[in-house]
């Protein structure tokens, strides 16, 4: 007598192919999308550290803080143009928070106090200063004490707004603040 054997269900190897394929093609697309989010957490980040910056340059001058450097002979001083932050199209990658020793609210590197550069991520970059709608080359943001009286480019008015731009996924961001020291975040 012969004995029948009985098969029994199981995947094929096509079938374990097809669906070892389906799932490589969904972890493939799950992991572009997260590097292109991680990406755009970068520019959003960027713009936030900006904002805070500002607003810490803001809150040294309302609090009358004295500079602090351990090379600069003006430390220990609080600085009678207030605290800010300079910008300069020639120097896209990177910002400086400063102290303004002589009032002019103006950035000057022979008579002002350098408080800390600020670099920004790779990539990342600051490609248009705008004061009173026209583009310009160095913008000086100043809050000078005690009120604090705030200075765009020296003037008590008109807006002035930052562009960061991120080169790998073509976006921008941009940061405006106002003759009345109000900081936002506009795109």
């Amino acid at each position: 007598m012969r004995k029948k054997y009985q098969s029994a269900s199981a995947f094929t190897l096509l079938e374990l192919l097809v669906v070892l394929s389906i799932f490589v093609i969904i972890a493939s697309l799950s992991i572009a999308n997260y590097r292109g989010s991680n990406r755009e957490s970068q520019l959003k980040m960027a713009t936030q550290e900006l904002v805070a910056n500002i607003k810490l340059a803001q809150s040294y001058a309302l609090g009358s803080k004295e500079f602090v450097s351990r090379t600069d002979p003006r430390s220990g001083q609080v600085p009678s143009g207030g605290w800010g932050v300079h910008f300069s199209v020639y120097n896209p990658g990177e910002y400086e928070i400063v102290a303004d020793f002589d009032g002019n609210h103006v950035w000057d590197s022979k008579t002002d106090g350098l408080f800390k550069e600020v670099e920004l991520p790779e990539k990342i970059r600051i490609v248009e200063l705008v004061y009173r709608s026209s583009t310009v080359s160095n913008l000086d943001i100043f809050f000078e004490p005690p009120d604090p009286q705030t200075f765009l480019n020296q003037d008590k008015e008109g807006n002035a707004t930052i562009v960061l731009y991120d080169d790998l996924l073509a976006t921008t961001s941009e940061v405006t603040v106002n003759f009345f020291g109000l900081v936002e975040i506009t795109k």
